[in-house]
């Protein structure tokens, strides 16, 4: 999504307020680029990044087993089920709905690599 910074701060924070361990349990600092790892924390990230000066950082997520926040996110930045899914072919799967979150700033114009798998 291309959501303005102050969404993504509110979002960010929205999610993170309904169930903080949801949220820390896969929080991943990607690449901490011109930050600190402390300012990218679950606990310290809403109220440490500066989307202005802050130019080069990501962080992921995985929103899961969490009705609340799937829902919310989901509320915020619609999304959907591809059709290929609806086939009865894929009748047998069931679909979860974890969202994989990844937020970040690249300001820089320079490559941004995520940590290594």
């Amino acid at each position: 999504s291309n959501a303005c910074p102050n969404d993504i701060s509110k979002l960010l924070k929205h999610l993170i307020n309904i169930d903080r361990e949801a949220i820390k349990k896969s929080w991943s600092i990607e690449n901490s680029g011109d930050c600190n790892n402390k300012k990218l924390s679950v606990d310290n990230i809403v109220d440490t990044i500066n989307y202005n000066n802050d130019k080069q950082w990501y962080i992921s997520t995985i929103l899961q087993d969490n009705y609340n926040i799937i829902q919310d996110f989901i509320n915020f930045v619609p999304c959907q089920i591809p059709d290929i899914f609806h086939s009865p072919i894929w009748s047998y799967l069931t679909h979860s709905q974890p969202i994989w979150l990844f937020c970040g700033r690249n300001n820089d114009c320079k490559g941004l690599s995520g940590r290594v798998e």
